[in-house]
């Protein structure tokens, strides 16, 4: 049987899909690991405002995955995109599961749009 393919545009079910899992497995890896899981490091000579208005000379790896966890590509299927959102969801609920501290909280890292304040496993920040 032929792999069904998800249509190639931003935000089609599959981008969103994509998208769920990609944040998903970004929160689980920030109750694991703290900070150091989100960080988004420019390149020397980069800032955000640079990033932002799309005249970054150098765009960071991260921020080519971030825009690719929104659409489908080459090579993408919908059975892989929804198999990937399963194995994340399973590995989720192993950590939820497993964290002995649900309020436990970590700084965010400096980014913009993020608070100051501590971020717990349970809220959604």
């Amino acid at each position: 049987m032929r792999a069904r393919r998800p249509a190639p545009c931003a935000l089609c079910p599959g981008g969103l899909i994509k998208h769920v899992a990609a944040v998903e497995e970004a929160r689980t890896a920030f109750v694991t690991e703290g900070p150091s899981a989100l960080r988004h490091d420019l390149p020397d000579g980069v800032t955000w405002a640079d990033l932002a208005a799309g005249t970054a000379r150098e765009v960071p790896r991260w921020a080519i995955e971030h825009r690719n966890d929104f659409r489908t590509l080459p090579g993408d299927t919908l059975d892989g995109v929804l198999a990937c959102y399963e194995r994340v969801a399973a590995r989720s609920e192993e950590i939820v599961a497993s964290v002995p501290d649900l309020s436990a909280t970590h700084p965010l890292p400096e980014a913009p749009g993020t608070s100051r304040e501590p971020c717990a496993a349970r809220a959604g920040c």
